[in-house]
């Protein structure tokens, strides 16, 4: 179910999230873990997986931030798109 949030409920949970992923010591395992549980995306059930995609594929401040990424590295704040809030951890 998607819960309605301010941006900065959002902001605040997600760094909580962020805050624990990084801890972790298998942070890849942890980010999957997070989105399966607390993810409103559909693809919480693939641990927040959304395959392959090109940059026009995304919206701007998704792609910006993703395409910014190196392999294994995890977005540092919270980037807010069109969609909503967004953690994302690059894997390929």
């Amino acid at each position: 179910m998607i819960e309605n949030r301010s941006e900065d409920e959002a902001e605040e949970i997600l760094l909580g999230y962020l805050k624990e992923i990084n801890k972790a010591k298998d942070k890849k395992k942890a980010f999957m873990q997070m989105a399966v549980k607390y993810s409103d995306c559909s693809s919480h059930a693939r641990g927040g997986d959304l395959g392959s995609f090109a940059y026009k594929d995304m919206q701007k401040a998704f792609s910006d931030a993703a395409f910014n990424l190196d392999v294994n590295e995890i977005t540092q704040s919270v980037v807010v798109s069109g969609s909503g809030s967004h953690l994302i951890m690059r894997i390929e």
